[in-house]
């Protein structure tokens, strides 16, 4: 019995170093946070940063600056990488957190220690199970090297699932670059084909004008002859009516002086 007690105490003690130190930790990484997302500071680097942005944005609009925009895009994405990974930290610490601090509330109860992530509800019912088997009064002593080794564990776990959600992102992102890619490529041959359209249509009204304007010149150069000869016709008939008067007249002439 008294060997038993004393497991439940060096136990209990284990947990409670374990507790505090984590308690310490965390309220630590809280100090930090607040003391470093103050509304102030957070602003001004918010403006910081949208500052920079326009800067480089309209440093890549000006064609004389010789800037990369390939090499803007690969930078942007390591710094949007690098927050998705410090957001995926905040989030473990904060989960990790409450962890603590239910399990505290609880009296090291695995009952109630619901998680409503499903991602982690595996790595927390393993954990709980473990600290269920290590309260009981047929436990053997933890040492606290294995307890933290435990939690060693789940940030191995919560790490691998991290970087697990960082490569699904960066396939999802290539993805949605390849759609896009594609949808510009349709776009492109849509606007060439478009323009192609227009250009055939250019040339196929040009061809009816032209075809027009031909029919009307034939038109009227074959009016034109018409009255041309029609005019020689007449001015033929003219100059015929008057050799027949003249020959009529020197007829009349001659008779008349033989009379």
């Amino acid at each position: 019995m008294d060997a038993k007690k004393g497991c439940e105490r060096s136990t209990e003690r284990s947990f409670e170093t374990q507790s505090i130190t984590e308690e310490n930790c965390g309220q630590q990484s809280q100090y930090l946070n607040t003391k470093e997302s103050s509304p102030l500071s957070a602003f001004q680097l918010l403006g910081k940063l949208k500052a920079v942005i326009n800067e480089v944005a309209l440093a890549l609009e000006n064609p004389a600056k010789a800037l990369s925009v390939d090499d803007c895009i690969s930078i942007t994405e390591e710094g949007l990488r690098a927050f998705k990974t410090i957001k995926v930290g905040r989030r473990i610490d904060g989960r990790r957190q409450l962890n603590l601090n239910s399990s505290r509330l609880s009296g090291a109860s695995p009952t109630n220690r619901e998680v409503g992530d499903g991602d982690h509800a595996e790595s927390d019912a393993a954990l709980s199970s473990r600290r269920q088997h290590l309260c009981s009064p047929n436990s053997k002593k933890v040492s606290p090297k294995r307890m933290e080794s435990e939690y060693q564990r789940r940030d191995g776990i919560e790490a691998a699932r991290q970087a697990s959600a960082l490569r699904s992102e960066e396939r999802q992102r290539k993805a949605e670059e390849r759609r896009l890619e594609k949808l510009q490529e349709m776009k492109s041959k849509l606007v060439a084909a478009g323009e192609r359209s227009f250009q055939a249509k250019q040339r196929r009204t040009q061809a009816e004008e032209r075809l027009r304007n031909d029919t009307l010149e034939r038109h009227e150069n074959g009016a034109r002859r018409v009255e041309e000869a029609r005019e020689q016709t007449k001015e033929r008939a003219r100059r015929g009516h008057s050799r027949v008067e003249e020959v009529r007249l020197n007829y009349e002439l001659r008779n008349q002086t033989k009379a």
